[in-house]
């Protein structure tokens, strides 16, 4: 087994962030300005190895390299663990498998994922807090870095309601455009970028809301035992720990990996610096807040939240399974409080 401490996580759910406070809070960083930029995330440190791309981590896990720690993420074991969009199922399949070969080749590792109650904090980090300048130099040689990687995906070159349109061509790749992709059936158009912003907010409302909630564990309680019970070498850590009890998780982790722990009097200054920055800690709980008043009929208002284009399409979604849909023809402004979004709901027959 190899002596080297695994950081796997969901993307968005803040590798490089644990991976900063491992070093700093071991002593073996001088620096104590954390590395956080203006997104919000610490992307430019690069403290450890990050094996991205299949198949970087079995070639580590097979070499006699050695390093004391490195990132990594779900999709990171095999090609095809490249789960964009998968079912449900697929998600749980591949993430039991790859967990197993860290069970059997790694004595330590952590897992860090969402909840049902992070899933659109965590979805919102992937898509607005993810950008290839923070990793190359140039665009060039991030298309460069993919090419020899063999990556087909090149989602990860686009930021935003972008990278999902793109993220729907890479899936729909055998068909040169989307027009003979079956979802696109009934819309008029011949490929993604002919949509208006509200018919892609329900496009996606419809077709992308799976692939937020398939994000980690989800809300399967009984697999999270089950796979904590069945994996003593992997420490499992929900994104939502972070949220409600900082320090405490942060001690945890170093503690698992047997790091020193110094420093620890800047706790609280690193956590308010990190905190302050996180943009959309808080969706999951403004998203639910809005469904509940608008199915209550409760005067709230939003005006001051700045939604994003994630959290709407997941309002869109979670009053469409509760049977309402809303009159959203030319609507590209969606309304910031229930008096005036009330009379765009209208009841499923």
């Amino acid at each position: 087994m190899k002596d080297t401490n695994v950081i796997l996580y969901s993307p968005g759910a803040y590798g490089h962030f644990i991976n900063w406070c491992c070093d700093y809070f071991s002593g073996n960083l001088i620096d104590h300005t954390i590395p956080i930029n203006d997104l919000g995330n610490c992307h430019g440190y690069q403290g450890v190895k990050f094996l991205g791309l299949p198949p970087q981590f079995k070639e580590f896990t097979e070499s006699d390299e050695f390093c004391n720690s490195i990132l990594i993420h779900e999709f990171s074991f095999d090609y095809i663990d490249q789960f964009e969009m998968y079912s449900e199922q697929d998600v749980k399949n591949v993430l039991t498998r790859n967990l197993a070969y860290l069970q059997d080749n790694y004595k330590k590792s952590i897992y860090i994922y969402p909840t049902i109650n992070s899933i659109i904090w965590n979805a919102n980090n992937r898509l607005f807090k993810h950008r290839w300048e923070d990793f190359f130099k140039n665009i060039n040689e991030a298309e460069k870095y993919l090419i020899d990687q063999n990556a087909n995906d090149i989602s990860f070159l686009y930021h935003g309601v972008d990278r999902i349109k793109k993220q729907f061509d890479f899936n729909t790749k055998d068909t040169k455009d989307l027009k003979g992709w079956q979802p696109l059936k009934g819309w008029n158009h011949q490929s993604i970028d002919e949509f208006d912003h509200w018919e892609f907010r329900e496009f996606a409302s419809k077709y992308y809301f799976d692939e937020i909630r398939n994000y980690g564990l989800n809300d399967n309680i009984l697999l999270e035992q089950e796979l904590i019970q069945k994996y003593p070498n992997i420490k499992f850590i929900r994104m939502d720990d972070l949220k409600n009890k900082f320090e405490y998780t942060i001690h945890s982790i170093l503690e698992f990996f047997n790091l020193d722990i110094v420093n620890w009097e800047n706790i609280n200054r690193i956590h308010q610096s990190w905190l302050g920055k996180q943009y959309y800690i808080n969706s999951d709980l403004q998203v639910h807040q809005i469904i509940t008043a608008l199915l209550n009929k409760e005067n709230l208002d939003w005006k001051n939240w700045e939604l994003t284009f994630i959290d709407e399409l997941c309002i869109q979604r979670l009053l469409f399974d509760n049977n309402i849909s809303i009159k959203c023809w030319g609507l590209n402004t969606l309304p910031t409080n229930t008096k005036d979004f009330l009379p765009l709901l209208e009841k499923i027959q």
